[in-house]
């Protein structure tokens, strides 16, 4: 009952090298995997950090960043690992498209961002992006590569069981976002849980309705601000914290586990790397932000403690302080950022 498959029939596919392997085998090949290209994306990303930039940072320091970006998302890392979780997997596929847009790769970018959907839908966070800056062509690509990853099935199954799959993978969805719609719950770490339930906004909400109504309202606020930061900085550099910042909001508007919050691992290793541009007052806010994002470990603080503080979503509070850290030096560094 609790192995339940509610992923797309395509994220099934993408695994099927595995079943070669005995399922104790396959096991410690993904936890191999998983390592590696953790290993591997950070020091990717942080190598495209530097050079975007233009920060002049040597092995040894870009070795620093990345351990201590690795030490403030540490509690995600090991769920991710011990668990065999795919958000860790969909964040380093980000992480490489990212690099990808900056590229211009706009091929192998698409085709990326398409299998992440199948797998997970957090990547649709970037297409209102890539409409906002009119890559029409990058879209359309998306599009085409979407579709026709989508008919992977058809190898494997007759066109009944096609659509049987499909329907089913959009039942679960429906499911487990209705299990997870409690605006007021206290372990809904979204903007709209948050928000609503540390404010006078929570007597507001009496009906399904004004619900509906209030998240609208608050992902149009998100939306907008997400605007105004797009609106500032350099064309060639500014794609590169733009989709950090995209990347980041994923667990404050999806209705998932604080697993999610690995989501902000690209935003703390940027944040590090231009900490020198910070006063003491702002690097201190970056530590803190830090400690809430990923240090709620059980084995640091305790079962307790490490409930109440899940129970009122710190791991949310943490990343709106990177949020505004990120946007502040945006502000500061209106050509370079």
């Amino acid at each position: 009952g609790h192995y339940v498959f509610h992923y797309s029939p395509n994220a099934g596919i993408f695994f099927v090298p595995l079943l070669i392997f005995p399922l104790k085998i396959a096991k410690y090949i993904f936890w191999f995997l998983l390592t590696f290209i953790l290993y591997f994306g950070v020091n990717s990303f942080i190598s495209t950090v530097n050079k975007v930039e233009e920060n002049l940072l040597d092995q040894k320091k870009k070795n620093i960043i990345v351990i201590l970006s690795l030490l403030a998302v540490l509690k995600h890392v090991h769920f991710e690992l011990t668990l065999g979780q795919v958000n860790m997997l969909i964040l380093i596929v980000f992480m490489f498209i990212i690099k990808l847009y900056y590229l211009n790769k706009k091929h192998l970018f698409s085709i990326l961002l398409s299998i992440t959907i199948f797998i997970k839908p957090f990547g649709l966070i970037f297409i209102p992006y890539l409409v906002v800056k009119k890559e029409f062509k990058t879209v359309s690509l998306f599009l085409i590569y979407f579709v026709t990853l989508s008919m992977l099935p058809l190898l494997f199954y007759s066109l009944s069981d096609f659509f049987h799959l499909y329907l089913s993978w959009f039942k679960e969805l429906t499911a487990e976002l209705n299990a997870k719609q409690n605006i007021l719950s206290d372990y809904n770490h979204t903007i709209f849980s948050v928000l609503a339930r540390f404010t006078p906004i929570k007597y507001l909400l009496v009906n399904e309705t004004i619900k509906l109504i209030y998240q609208l309202l608050i992902l149009s606020i998100v939306g907008i601000g997400i605007l105004k930061f797009i609106q500032k900085g350099s064309r060639r550099q500014a794609c590169l914290c733009e989709m950090i910042v995209l990347t980041s909001i994923i667990p404050l508007i999806a209705f998932t586990n604080d697993n999610a919050f690995i989501f902000e691992l690209p935003i703390i290793l940027y944040l590090i790397s231009k900490s020198h541009q910070m006063n003491l007052f702002k690097k201190s806010a970056l530590i803190f932000s830090c400690a809430l994002v990923g240090l709620n470990i059980y084995e640091l603080v305790g079962k307790e403690t490490m409930l109440f503080l899940s129970s009122i979503s710190i791991y949310t509070f943490g990343t709106i302080i990177l949020l505004y850290l990120m946007f502040d030096l945006k502000w500061k560094n209106k050509t370079t950022a």
